[in-house]
């Protein structure tokens, strides 16, 4: 009895000092601010956790310490390891103006509604996928457009931008000048002799010179560059300044880029002053520039492998041009208003050599034409076709067939690009996508039979007709499609199950009639069940149009089979969608997160393939 007496007050003690230890962290904290959870060093962090460890249970018998100590827990927590760039997604999305949230964030007085508590619990799911990739530490991504104020934005990504590591800058101005030039000085100026990658867009010249002004020996680093410039509506007179010393004093072209996209005010510039020995990416597509002034430029870049450029059709014919001296030229982009191809084929281009060529906003082509240019292009890989209108093939010759043995990959874009489909011969094509309200069955299922069955990601977003059992037979080794206005009829949802039709698919995206829903659960129940090596189980599915209680049937029935499979075979059958966990848990902490990402938003975010393997759903409802 007398021992325990005298150990009471060493309690008290002991508690007293790892309290005030945790009080003495706690006040580097400002719970009003998003940059307080960075302001602990990696030490601090260490020191914390192994006190709250070692912190005596008489700490958490009353509701004030306990209080305490989970708002020690929660800024204690290891949020240094997520990466900047989640915080600022979680930041832009809940500030919007267009769509302000009804709950404060973050709340600044409420201990009980603390900010770091739903932000963990986002973060949570995040952070696997984040930590993988490289992208997210060293990106920095800055949008006045927003319309936040300059010293919102500079206090929350002040603390966040690494040091010493390559950056990849994007920035995007407002509308005030002055807002521009603050946070160039204080986010971009600074890292700038780290920054790989720097896209402008939105500022005026007057910015892109003060940018440069410090001098090619610190921008070494500098590969990419992307550069949409205003003219400065008061300050012409900088403007004209600065125009004429990026073009006198060669500045540009003493960088080392590799890859420039110029566009706007910036397009009055000569475009030889912008393009160098190093330059190996040139992407015209935001200028408007003649074929003359391109020549000139393009004789400067030998190294060059990816040429976009933007071509308007002139009634007076340009001379051809030459480009032989590319012997690098990997990909050719020509968007705009095209010459007819006819003239086009006349210039000097080392076609045998391309393996990616775009065709984009064209108004105006020949189908013989088009095949006599692909038949040029023997080596491609991939194909983009946008076309709005396209000749009558019926009131011309038989234009002949373009084989191109090496295409994986063709996007097509319109009625009339699918049109194109019939005059191709494309054996080992693997990904087929098209843009069109209306797409002809007849010349794709033509195209399918012809590539041997191997085509593995099919995606046809706006339309579709004429589908049947005879059409999805033919993607027996498809392992993504995506066809929201595909119906998956009884027919299709019974050759799934028996594994005849879509045997090897992994993720989908249909549309499923209610009156053929029962059959579509029996099919997804007997695929999750079967454990036949022959049929793969579908990670991901999304259906189009489905009612609240198809929602409760689809996922009730699949998720309590998952999860049997699980417990029995130890796997990891793929549950719920990442967006409806991450929303689950936003809403169990009452914060709103305004406009939530869109699907594609998300993808591009995360990337698709880490996504999948990483957050594991199995039916995704949309």
């Amino acid at each position: 009895m007398q021992r325990y007496i005298e150990s009471r007050p060493k309690t008290k003690d002991k508690n007293s000092s790892v309290e005030a230890e945790l009080n003495e962290l706690i006040k580097k904290l400002d719970d009003s601010r998003l940059v307080a959870l960075n302001v602990l060093s990696d030490a601090e962090l260490t020191q914390g956790r192994s006190l709250l460890s070692h912190a005596p249970k008489s700490l958490w018998r009353s509701d004030e310490s306990k209080a305490r100590l989970n708002k020690w827990h929660a800024a204690l927590a290891m949020h240094k390891l997520v990466p900047f760039e989640i915080w600022r997604i979680i930041f832009l999305f809940s500030i919007d103006p267009s769509n302000p949230p009804t709950v404060r964030y973050p709340p600044s007085t409420d201990p009980a509604k603390s900010w770091p508590w739903p932000l963990r619990s986002v973060c949570q799911v995040w952070r696997a996928v984040a930590l993988r990739e490289d992208i997210f530490r060293h990106t920095l991504e800055i949008d006045l457009q927003r319309g936040r104020p300059a010293s919102d934005i500079i206090s929350f990504f002040k603390p966040l931008i690494p040091t010493r590591v390559p950056l990849a800058i994007f920035f995007r101005g407002g509308n005030s000048n002055h807002d521009n030039l603050r946070v160039l000085n204080d986010l971009i100026v600074p890292y700038l002799p780290h920054a790989r990658e720097l896209h402008l867009e939105h500022i005026h010249l007057s910015a892109v010179y003060l940018l440069f002004r410090m001098g090619p020996g610190r921008l070494s680093l500098l590969k990419v560059l992307t550069l949409w410039c205003l003219p400065a509506p008061h300050a012409v007179d900088i403007s004209r300044d600065a125009y004429n010393s990026l073009g006198t004093s060669d500045l540009l072209r003493k960088l080392p880029l590799r890859a420039i996209k110029p566009g706007g005010f910036l397009g009055t510039l000569p475009l030889h002053y912008m393009c160098s020995r190093h330059t190996t990416h040139l992407n015209l597509s935001c200028l408007e520039v003649s074929l003359q002034e391109i020549a000139v430029a393009l004789q400067q870049c030998p190294l060059l492998i990816t040429l976009i450029t933007r071509v308007n059709f002139n009634p007076i014919m340009p001379p051809p041009i030459s480009c032989m001296h590319l012997r690098q030229l990997q990909r050719l982009g020509l968007v705009g208003n095209l010459p007819p191809l006819a003239h086009l084929l006349t210039f000097s281009i080392p076609w045998d050599r391309v393996l990616v060529l775009d065709l984009g906003d064209t108004t105006n082509i020949r189908y013989h034409n088009l095949i006599a240019l692909l038949q040029r292009c023997p080596r491609l890989t991939r194909l983009d076709v946008m076309v709005s209108y396209v000749d009558n093939a019926t009131s011309l010759p038989n234009p002949g067939t373009a084989s191109l043995p090496h295409l994986t990959s063709l996007y097509l874009d319109s009625q009339f690009g699918c049109s194109v489909l019939q005059y191709l011969h494309v054996p080992k094509l693997q990904r087929l996508d098209i843009t069109a309200n209306y797409v002809p069955f007849g010349p794709m299922q033509l195209l399918m039979a012809q590539s041997r069955c191997k085509l593995q990601v099919f995606q046809c977003r706006n339309g579709f007709s004429d589908a049947n059992v005879d059409f999805v037979a033919h993607l027996r080794e498809t392992r993504t499609c995506t066809t929201p206005l595909l119906e998956l009829t009884r027919e299709v949802i019974q050759g799934m199950k028996t594994g005849v039709l879509f045997p090897r698919i992994i993720s989908l995206a249909c549309f499923v009639a209610g009156d053929d829903l029962k059959d579509f659960v029996d099919m997804l129940h007997y695929r999750v069940m079967r454990r036949d090596r022959r049929q793969h189980a579908l990670g991901t599915l999304r259906l189009v149009h489905v009612s609240s209680d198809a929602k409760k049937l689809l996922t009730g029935k699949c998720v309590k089979e998952a999860e049997a499979l699980n417990r029995e075979h130890g796997t990891l059958i793929r549950v719920v969608g990442m967006v409806d966990r991450v929303k689950e848990n936003v809403s169990k902490q009452n914060l709103l997160l305004p406009p939530w990402p869109d699907d594609r938003r998300l993808g591009k975010i995360l990337k698709d393939e880490i996504f999948e393997a990483t957050v594991h759903p199995f039916v995704y409802i949309g």
